[in-house]
């Protein structure tokens, strides 16, 4: 997909949108997210003021659909964080010392993927509880393999590369090597991947909310309110729709910018781009 195709801009600005009201949203969201009003419960959109409605405690759903982005995207870049951290040490020492390092961290990330990503949640954040900071370092380890995979082939393609064998021939350390040669020139691989795994994190903590295994209620979070919603869809399904297409919204944002940055890092489609 282009960089500058309308969908791809459309999408990014959505998630400028998406994390602007999340960084802004005690000024932005119209009423507090944890106010309950039992009277108002269940209301139409529109009504009294109520751009979104109201959910099942007659809390605002627009507010909610609002910090509930926050806590999304805070989840989202931390366990991003520690994927991508994690990932790519294990990648990079195991591709480019080999032998035993090779051996041992190669495998640690086979044992990671050999659990489904949502089973593997599930089960941690069932033994050590729900929370932010156990859904970030549960996610983290969830997806630190792709960064891993990713970060082990490209260190492959370069380690013999004639600027790695020149700093090998100044004496310069491996951590040096590692961090000041490799990496510089493999990081937009991996900074295409980030796009994607916010996505996917947003996804699997939305999943993980959904079944009651994330964000404790009344925190908002937007895989607990497709959950409210699922239970009164047939009374107003106006929680369960605004909620599920924020999420979807989101995902496929995200989605779509990490293809057109993984585009435009592509050296062949920025040689076209000019030639246009």
């Amino acid at each position: 997909m282009s960089v500058a195709s309308p969908v791809s801009i459309a999408a990014a600005l959505f998630i400028v949108i998406v994390v602007a009201s999340a960084i802004f949203a005690p000024w932005v969201a119209p009423a507090s997210p944890l106010a309950q009003h039992i009277p108002n419960r269940l209301q139409s959109p529109g009504a009294d003021g109520h751009l979104l409605g109201t959910d099942e405690f007659g809390r605002d759903i627009l507010s909610r659909l609002i910090y509930g982005a926050r806590v999304e995207l805070v989840i989202a870049l931390g366990a991003t964080a520690v994927a991508f951290v994690l990932g790519s040490f294990l990648g990079l020492i195991g591709a480019y010392i080999g032998s035993w390092v090779e051996l041992v961290s190669m495998r640690l990330v086979e044992a990671l993927l050999a659990f489904p990503p949502i089973l593997l949640a599930m089960l941690v954040v069932t033994i050590y509880g729900s929370g932010q900071l156990t859904l970030i370092v549960v996610l983290g380890l969830v997806f630190a393999p792709a960064f891993a995979r990713l970060t082990f082939a490209q260190t492959l393609s370069v380690k013999s590369a004639e600027y790695v064998e020149a700093a090998r021939a100044f004496s310069a350390k491996t951590p040096t090597i590692l961090g000041r040669v490799i990496l510089p020139n493999i990081a937009g691989a991996l900074i295409a991947q980030l796009p994607i795994t916010l996505a996917n994190t947003i996804l699997l903590e939305s999943g993980l909310s959904y079944l009651g295994l994330g964000i404790t209620p009344p925190t908002p979070s937007w895989g607990g309110m497709v959950a409210s919603g699922q239970r009164f869809m047939a009374v107003d399904p106006t929680l369960l729709i605004v909620s599920s297409a924020t999420i979807v919204l989101t995902v496929l944002s995200f989605g779509l910018v990490g293809d057109a940055v993984r585009d435009w890092l592509d050296p062949r489609e920025r040689k076209a781009l000019r030639a246009r």
